[in-house]
């Protein structure tokens, strides 16, 4: 597969989440963002999705696309299997960690750090076979697509009952619209902040 091809079923797949998080919105999310290219203490992230979720907090969503067999462990990397090689990724759960890390910077530099913060990785493909390793726990949740209603359900903290207010929204916003900033060439600050942020 070509790196074309590999960034369009990136793409794609991205954008399967982003449909079904918009299904979900007003029901189980108060709303999210996608966001690429982000920089805080002098390091840059993508992050796929930050999803508002009352009684769970900030949700850090990794998007990944692979195909094939997957082992899913505790371990740096993650091996794949394919009919014809094999082949080891990082670890999408420790990506999803350490963005969930910069996502609390950037709150904590802007004295908006209010919610707990939680991270988990999709599959949108139910074509790839997710294998979970014995003993050896992914530091996130790993899920396919179809059990994001499931894992929110399950996971909802009933005594903690914060929602997500309009004024919380418009700070977090206000949060990585800076942090977007940071990164654009002078003269097109809003029209990347616009193409990297939606709503």
């Amino acid at each position: 597969m070509s790196n074309d091809q590999q960034k369009k079923f990136g793409a794609d797949g991205e954008d399967d989440v982003r449909a079904a998080l918009r299904a979900l919105s007003g029901q189980q999310i108060s709303g999210f963002f996608r966001t690429e290219n982000l920089v805080c203490a002098g390091r840059q992230v993508q992050l796929d999705f930050l999803v508002l979720v009352p009684h769970i907090g900030l949700l850090v969503i990794e998007v990944k696309t692979w195909k094939g067999r997957i082992y899913i462990s505790g371990q740096d990397k993650w091996k794949r299997e394919l009919p014809n090689c094999i082949n080891h990724f990082g670890n999408g759960a420790l990506q999803a960690v350490r963005a969930s890390g910069l996502v609390l910077q950037m709150l904590e530099q802007e004295r908006c750090n209010h919610w707990p913060i939680r991270s988990l990785v999709i599959f949108p493909s139910e074509k790839t076979e997710l294998l979970f390793v014995n003993n050896e726990h992914p530091q996130a949740d790993v899920i396919y697509l179809h059990q994001l209603s499931g894992w929110i359900n399950k996971n909802l903290n009933t005594h903690w009952s914060k929602s997500f207010s309009a004024q919380d929204f418009s700070k977090i916003k206000s949060v990585l619209f800076k942090v977007v900033l940071l990164l654009a060439p002078i003269g097109k600050k809003l029209l990347i902040s616009k193409r990297q942020l939606y709503i």
